[in-house]
């Protein structure tokens, strides 16, 4: 009832200072207390069978539980299911009912439903509960039909579908405890290839395909059961309004993230795929917003558009006028630092097309509460009007980058940060040129546009048939293929599932697989193609400042492989070497079909991805490493140093700043003007 009146208050006040208001509610779907209780076994439950308790926490509630709701569970989803339609009764008779657009579900850690409790802790592990073992054998069932052809995918005679092993601690070694130990080894004194360690479930990095493929279905299992739960109670609401309300809720995060535990990552396509799901929103993720800086994104957008879905940015940028804690965390002290923040993160969204909220978690605002904001807040706003009506809002990218669900499951916890989302969040908006992201599954869409170049991030993880399709579509207009480090390493129509063969039938570039830890650092050479970079600067590592890296995972470190894939093709162009050892740490080949780049390093640095788009013949706006977001009709460029700013232009046009209402430029394909380091320009382009 609290709750109830709560909303009430706040939609009566906001229609007052804004009558044409309309409303998304968020709404949440935890369970009374005793529910947990008198339904244990449809909680979160470890191997010696106890439900542990947790405190569930989001901006108006903090609440200790016995134990934690299963997010597979069916039982929570029917009672919560109830739940939502006994509140959609009570809205209904508000005199604001009409001004109610869709609902927002909420559920799990900070509503972002991740489970508060880890799948791995200490010597204890899960997820036991009935609930789960009911969604795995479903899984299972859906994916395989059979009990032999589990047997078969498993190569294990005992498999069942009816009654799947939740797999041991031993068996997820290769999540953490890989590179953990690898960490801890003191190398100080050792001038000798290390072999990989092993506890005879991981090869290397990588989850040994081959013996414990039940580990990945279990992962993928876990994850898809959360996106089911969101997809019911979408149709609950899309079902009683006859499909005129909007549905959506936090998923999908890849960055700032547990990619095992979370459940959030690996069921995006089991959503946007249904009909019933119309967004999902997620935060930027909390590092590198510092000015000078950007705020990473974590979902492929691209994805979304395709399916006629759509994703939405949660912009929670922080300001001076936060809490010291943040204040500190991301250098924002004075007003200048976050007019030009709000500026850099709002020009993002402007120029792809992002739709967008402005969230302030305190009840009654606080970190926007400032004249000068409200100021902006307001120009913001007749931007948006302006970019509206724009007849044409396509992006026209001539680069997509392109991830995968499945793989996340298969390699080291640490590997997928560090290909993933060290480029997201550190590199991507440095590279001077706009780009659009997407899951390899897209490929085989035909409504897909067609780029110069394609950036093959984790896509590790590909069968026969989907490798035929991403062929297919680089061929359509003989594209560049950059391919990052395991791509297509593993394949489960092959004897031998993880191997070097397989990336060699992937690429085009015969390679193969060195079980050794290796440093993966790497200088380029006099290669034509990167003839304007340093021949004694070092790639392949994390060259920026590392800020406030919460999950700790991402570090200044040294970054190695383990595998490593290394081209030995006669009829390729090495075009960068590992300092090390020598070997190929880039790879040039013409296939007949596509022109193919191999980066045998996990860290992909925008100064590379640059010259590779530019031999690509894609558009550069600028080189000169600030950060840049552009789009057919606007350019943001927000400053990470003092000086001299250039940006070229696809054609000639006018440069019209948005905020300062005058013009930078006049009929030109170029442009140059001064800039203070985290200052943000915003342009039309005329």
């Amino acid at each position: 009832a609290g709750n109830i009146n709560n909303l009430y208050e706040e939609c009566r006040l906001i229609l007052k200072c804004v009558p044409d208001a309309y409303f998304m509610v968020r709404v949440g779907l935890h369970p009374p207390k005793n529910f947990t209780e008198q339904h244990e076994e449809e909680c979160f439950t470890y191997n010696d069978g106890k439900a542990d308790s947790v405190r569930l926490s989001n901006e108006t509630f903090s609440e200790i539980y016995p134990h934690l709701y299963s997010e597979a569970s069916s039982v929570w989803r029917e009672k919560a299911g109830d739940a939502l339609m006994k509140f959609c009764d009570k809205i209904e008779t508000a005199e604001f009912s009409d001004r109610i657009i869709g609902f927002f579900f909420a559920a799990g850690g900070t509503s972002e439903w991740y489970y508060l409790l880890n799948l791995e802790q200490g010597d204890r592990y899960g997820d036991f509960s009935k609930a789960f073992k009911r969604e795995f054998s479903l899984y299972l069932k859906g994916k395989y039909k059979t009990d032999e052809e589990l047997k078969k995918a498993w190569r294990d005679d005992a498999a069942s579908l009816e009654n799947p092993t939740i797999p041991p601690l031993n068996e997820r070694y290769f999540v953490t405890m890989f590179d953990r130990n690898y960490e801890c080894e003191d190398e100080v004194n050792a001038d000798y290839l290390v072999s990989p360690i092993t506890n005879g479930t991981n090869v290397g990095s990588f989850l040994d395909v081959d013996k414990y493929a039940r580990v990945l279905d279990f992962y993928r299992a876990w994850h898809i059961a959360t996106a089911k739960s969101q997809v019911y109670f979408a149709k609950l609401i899309k079902d009683r309004y006859h499909g005129q309300l909007l549905t959506g809720a936090f998923y999908g995060s890849y960055g700032c993230t547990d990619y095992f535990s979370s459940s959030t990552t690996g069921g995006v396509l089991e959503i946007l795929d249904s009909d019933y799901m119309d967004f999902l929103a997620a935060p930027g993720v909390y590092v590198n917003r510092n000015p000078g800086g950007f705020t990473g994104q974590r979902e492929m957008c691209d994805s979304f558009t395709l399916r006629g879905k759509t994703f939405v940015v949660e912009e929670d940028t922080r300001t001076h006028i936060e809490k010291r804690y943040f204040r500190s965390m991301f250098d924002y002290y004075d007003e200048t630092d976050a007019i030009n923040v709000l500026k850099r993160d709002f020009g993002r969204n402007l120029c792809e097309n992002l739709p967008f909220w402005w969230y302030d978690h305190a009840v009654g605002g606080g970190r926007y509460k400032n004249e000068q904001i409200y100021q902006l807040f307001r120009r913001q706003g007749e931007i948006l009007n302006i970019a509206l009506s724009k007849k044409d809002r396509t992006k026209g990218n001539e680069i997509a980058l392109i991830y995968d669900e499945e793989s996340v499951h298969a390699l080291s916890m640490r590997s997928t940060k560090e290909i993933v989302e060290y480029f997201n969040n550190y590199e991507v908006a440095k590279t001077g040129v706009p780009v659009d992201k997407y899951f390899h599954n897209d490929l085989a869409n035909p409504e897909m546009p067609d780029y110069k170049l394609y950036v093959f991030f984790n896509t590790i993880v590909l069968s026969d048939r989907e490798i035929e399709v991403i062929h297919r579509k680089l061929a359509k207009n003989h594209a560049t293929a950059l391919w990052i480090y395991a791509s297509g390493a593993i394949n489960f129509d092959k004897e031998k599932r993880l191997n070097g063969n397989n990336v060699s039938k992937l690429t085009g570039i015969q390679t193969k697989m060195l079980l050794e830890k290796h440093y993966t650092k790497y200088r380029v050479t006099n290669d034509e193609i990167f003839k304007r970079l340093s021949k004694r600067k070092i790639y392949g590592t994390n060259n920026r400042p590392i800020n406030n890296n919460i999950l700790a995972v991402i570090k200044n470190i040294e970054t190695f492989a383990c595998p490593l894939f290394v081209t030995e093709d006669k009829d390729a162009r090495v075009v960068a070497r590992f300092c090390e050892n020598g070997f190929p740490a880039i790879t040039l080949k013409e296939t007949g079909s596509f022109k193919s780049y191999f980066l045998a390093s996990k860290i992909l640095n925008a100064e590379i991805l640059r010259e590779i788009a530019r031999s690509a013949g894609c558009h550069i706006y600028t080189d000169s490493d600030d950060v840049l977001y552009a789009g057919k009709n606007f350019i943001c460029i927000h400053a990470s140093t003092d000086g001299e700013k250039k940006i070229k232009l696809p054609k000639s046009c006018s440069l019209y700043e948005l905020y300062e209402k005058r013009y930078y430029s006049h009929d030109s394909s170029d442009a140059a003007f001064n800039m203070e380091c985290g200052e943000t320009l915003t342009f039309e382009i005329r």
